[in-house]
């Protein structure tokens, strides 16, 4: 699946970032920003662990398709955190 034009990997966490042009459902077509997991926040839970940051997009490698970051998922703190019964990492 080729990566969108616009967006490249980051040296770091290596997920993509940058701007790309997409069409939504209608074909009207629109450019994005996307960013990737060093733009995010640091978990408002843990104080560790970067996260997506809310209200963003990011681009899913395996799924080849951009996905909305909802302004809620800060308040489920970061994947560790999420995965941890006691909501702590």
């Amino acid at each position: 699946m080729a990566v969108p034009l616009g967006l490249e990997q980051c040296p770091v966490c290596a997920e993509y970032r940058g701007e790309c042009v997409v069409s939504d459902r209608n074909d009207e077509r629109r450019t994005v920003r996307v960013s990737c997991l060093c733009d995010g926040i640091v978990c408002p839970r843990c104080g560790l662990n970067r996260m997506h940051r809310p209200i963003s997009n990011r681009y899913d490698e395996v799924d080849g398709i951009i996905l909305h970051v909802p302004y809620f998922i800060g308040w489920a703190g970061c994947r560790g955190c999420r995965s941890t019964q006691h909501g702590t990492c």
